[in-house]
C-alpha cells in the first residue's frame, strides 16, 4: 500500500471513529446526562454507549444516596408528621426502548437512510400500539458494518400492563429504489423486557413474521446476537 492510500485510510477511519463518538454522546445527552459526564463514561467504557449509560445510572444513584445521608433524611416520612407518597414503582412506569445498535450489517455503508421500526406485538401478532422508528438518516454504520442508532423510542404501555406473550418487533429498514424495505429484523421476547436491563437478541432473515409462528427462522448472521437494546422507564 502506497503513503498515499494508507493516509486516505487513516482518514476513513478517523471519521468513522469520530462518527461514532458523536452519536454515543448525542445518546447519552438526549438521556439527560450533561456533555462532560457522558464523556467521562465513554472514556471508561471504551466508547460502548449501552455500558456508558449504565455506568451513568449507577454513578448517579450513589450520589442521590450519598445526599440523602447527608441531610439526614431517615425516611419518607415528611416534616408535617404525615407519610410522603411512596415513590412510583419502575414496574409502572412507560416503557422507554433505548435502541443501542445492529452488527453484521456488511453492507451497511451503501444502505440509505437506515432506520430502525420498533413495535410491541400481543402474542397473537398483533401491535399494541403505533409503530415508531428511529430517526430516519441518525444512524452512523463502523467499518466492522455495526450500525449505531443511540436512539430512544417512548411507549404508551407500561410494563405492568404488557399482556401475556408480549414482544418488541424491530426491524431494520432502508430506502431502496424511493420505497422502504426491509434488511432484517429481530424480536425481544416478554422475559427480556426488564426495566433497567438490556437485551441482545439476533437478527433473522425477512420476510418478517409478527406472529413468530415460523418454524424455521433463519438466521441473518450466524445467530449472533447482534441487536443491542436497554429498557428504561419514562
Amino acid at each position: 500500500m502506497d503513503l498515499a492510500s494508507t493516509a486516505a485510510s487513516a482518514r476513513e477511519g478517523s471519521v468513522a471513529h469520530v462518527a461514532a463518538e458523536t452519536g454515543a454522546m448525542e445518546a447519552l445527552t438526549a438521556m439527560g446526562f450533561d456533555e462532560g459526564a457522558a464523556r467521562e463514561a465513554l472514556e471508561r467504557c471504551g466508547g460502548d454507549a449501552g455500558e456508558a449509560a449504565d455506568w451513568l445510572v449507577t454513578k448517579r444513584s450513589q450520589s442521590q444516596g450519598g445526599k440523602a445521608d447527608a441531610t439526614g433524611d431517615a425516611g419518607p416520612s415528611s416534616a408535617s408528621g404525615e407519610s410522603a407518597p411512596e415513590p412510583e414503582k419502575p414496574e409502572s412506569s412507560r416503557i422507554r426502548i433505548f435502541v443501542e445498535s445492529c452488527g453484521g450489517i456488511k453492507d451497511g455503508a451503501k444502505l440509505h437512510n437506515l432506520q430502525f421500526a420498533v413495535t410491541l406485538i400481543t402474542a397473537a401478532g398483533k401491535p399494541l400500539e403505533p409503530q415508531q422508528t428511529t430517526p430516519i438518516g441518525s444512524a452512523t454504520v463502523r467499518p466492522d458494518g455495526t450500525v449505531l442508532f443511540g436512539a430512544n423510542i417512548d411507549m404508551r404501555t407500561t410494563y405492568d400492563r404488557l399482556p401475556k406473550g408480549t414482544s418488541v418487533l424491530l426491524e431494520l429498514r432502508h430506502y431502496k429504489d424511493v420505497k422502504l424495505s426491509v434488511k432484517c429484523w429481530a424480536f425481544v421476547p416478554q422475559e427480556l423486557i426488564k426495566v433497567g436491563e438490556g437485551a441482545q437478541v439476533r437478527t433473522l432473515v425477512k420476510p418478517t413474521d409478527p406472529t413468530l409462528t415460523r418454524k424455521k427462522m433463519k438466521n441473518f448472521n450466524k445467530g449472533t446476537r447482534d441487536v443491542r437494546v436497554k429498557f428504561l422507564a419514562v
